[in-house]
């Protein structure tokens, strides 16, 4: 009996059986130049690699998406009839993402976004669904936002919002540490943001639904559908009725 076949994949390692970026299973050797191939470690019982564990032993690089064993580029991952897409550095294995996103890009439907630092959006970003970006260092946001569902960014540290957000449903701005947002936002929902930076509302607001503000004053050129809620007042009136609120 080989007595290799009893060592772990640490053991292997340190004994010079396999180089650092070969993976150990049984007495048998994986990947790297002298390896089995990662198809054979998996039908021979070995457990799935995540994204991080699949850019170590050099299957998928960092500006890669690593989905059921394979490592893809954003034209095959949407080639390859996924809908949605979800970039995820908050997870334990994911490894850092380094996408190089195209200028344009189109998202059937949602697109999430969680902790992912240095990230360059698309100048010109559409989604289907419903857009999440939360948290993520030096994150630059597109020029132009059109999302058919839900927009939500939160704690994301960004120094802008671009030029232009076209919203179907609800927006939510959350802890942004910005100063202006641009001019004629188009909501089809409800408009809430948190303004702890923000020096004063853009003009050209058209929303379909409520605003809801924070003590700021709404200029005169807004179009909302719904009520204006001070959430530090109080004080809910509908926006057409605005001189009379005023009074």
């Amino acid at each position: 009996m080989k007595p290799s076949l009893h060592l772990s994949q640490d053991q292997a390692l340190e004994l010079g059986i396999i180089e650092e970026d070969q993976l150990w299973l049984k007495g048998q050797a994986y990947l790297g130049d002298s390896g089995r191939s990662y198809n054979d470690y998996l039908k021979d019982g070995g457990d799935p690699l995540n994204r991080k564990e699949a850019i170590k032993y050099g299957l998928c690089e960092r500006d890669q998406l690593w989905r059921d064993g394979r490592a893809l580029t954003l034209k095959e991952f949407f080639a390859a009839g996924n809908k949605d897409l979800i970039l995820d550095n908050s997870k334990e294995g994911v490894g850092d993402i380094e996408l190089e996103m195209p200028t344009s890009l189109k998202i059937p439907r949602d697109l999430k976004i969680l902790s992912c630092d240095d990230l360059v959006l698309p100048t010109h970003l559409e989604v289907g669904g419903d857009l999440f970006i939360y948290g993520g260092d030096d994150v630059i946001l597109p020029d132009t936002m059109i999302v058919r569902g839900n927009l939500h960014i939160e704690l994301c540290d960004s120094n802008s919002l671009g030029k232009k957000i076209k919203v179907g449903k609800d927006l939510y701005l959350g802890e942004l540490p910005i100063s202006k947002y641009p001019d004629n936002i188009e909501v089809g929902g409800d408009f809430r943001f948190n303004g702890m930076h923000l020096e004063k509302l853009p003009r050209g607001l058209k929303i379909g639904g409520d605003l809801h503000s924070e003590g700021f004053e709404v200029p005169e050129d807004a179009q909302i559908g719904g009520y204006v809620i001070d959430e530090w007042t109080g004080l809910k009136y509908k926006w057409k009725d605005r001189h009379k609120a005023n009074k």
